[in-house]
Order: structure tokens, then sequence, then C-alpha cells
């Protein structure tokens, strides 16, 4: 966590505890911001892929609405690309949420963990 302070100087950060959409979604609500994942950078497990294969499930849409993992969500002009331990998984846009995978646009299914409804 500090090492991350110290050489990113992150300018929001957020633990993962509700899905990567979900809590992406708190960040650029305080900031008035956009956002755009490319899905294909998410780090997912082989076994996790494995699991959601043999239950005939999407495991990208599991890796974005889970919120399992508790890992760090943080935003750095100083990140420009993926270095050890930490994935570069999309940008801060002016407006909007975008989602790409396999190069175009995508729409995913799930919207993360939201505490107030049923």
């Amino acid at each position: 966590y500090q090492t991350v302070i110290d050489t990113f100087n992150p300018s929001s950060m957020i633990d993962i505890s509700d899905g990567i959409i979900s809590d992406m979604r708190h960040i650029c609500a305080e900031s008035n911001r956009g956002f755009n994942i490319n899905c294909g950078s998410l780090p997912v497990h082989e076994e996790l892929k494995k699991y959601c294969t043999a239950r005939g499930k999407d495991y990208m849409e599991y890796a974005l609405a889970s919120g399992e993992e508790y890992e760090l969500l943080f935003t750095s002009p100083k990140l420009l690309n993926s270095v050890d331990g930490i994935t570069l998984i999309g940008e801060i846009t002016d407006r909007d949420e975008t989602y790409t995978r396999s190069g175009k646009k995508w729409e995913p299914p799930v919207k993360g963990y939201e505490h107030f409804n049923k």
C-alpha cells in the first residue's frame, strides 16, 4: 500500500469490495468523471476461467462484479503502463463509462454490488 502511494501518488484509491464496476463508479461519481475499462487487461486467474467455463458462465462478468478479492483500485497520472504487481486496466475520461473487450465496445450485463438494493 505504501509503495503505491510513494511511487504513483494516486489521485484516488478504493478497495475493490463491491466489484470493479461498482467501485470505479464510486471514484468517478466523486470526481464527476467517467472511465473506460479495457476488459482484456483485467488480471483473471486461469482457475476462475476454468470454473466459469465448466458452468457455462462468462468469467469476465464475474471478474468485473466480484468484490471478494480486496485489491486496491486507484487512479494516477503517473501510471502509463503495467508494472510489477500493478495492472493498468483503463483510463479516466471526461464522462460516461465504457468497456472494451477484444478491441470492441462491450456492455457488461452485470452492475456490481449495490448495498441498498434488494
